[in-house]
């Protein structure tokens, strides 16, 4: 099984975590543009503490408007209770897209659910 796709193309990057078979990224690989690399989920880290019951998820999409920089964001993690308004508040964090350290003054909800 392969966690990680990344892509790049003229200079742009993108990576997507996926779980899919060599049989599969070959066949995917063959009809992406640019250079594509796969990595292999080895070992996980972190504490060892129990998971929440409910984990909340987030997927926000970021821009620089009249600039024309956007990205995509998912939090995987919400805390119960809090809402979109509470990252929205915070929008300059974000940067406007990958490739620029300029902040986003722009931000909309793309998806909110249970994980």
């Amino acid at each position: 099984m392969i966690s990680l796709i990344k892509q790049s193309v003229k200079s742009k990057y993108r990576s997507s975590a996926v779980e899919i078979s060599v049989a599969d990224f070959t066949t995917l690989s063959a009809i992406l543009e640019g250079e594509v690399s796969a990595f292999e989920h080895v070992a996980s880290g972190g504490t060892d503490v129990v998971a929440p019951a409910v984990m909340r998820s987030m997927k926000i999409g970021v821009s620089r408007q009249p600039d024309g920089l956007s990205a995509t964001v998912t939090l995987k993690h919400i805390k119960a209770g809090k809402h979109v308004n509470d990252v929205f508040a915070h929008k300059a964090l974000f940067d406007a897209d990958y490739k620029t350290t300029l902040a986003a003054n722009r931000i909309r909800m793309v998806h909110q659910g249970v994980k």
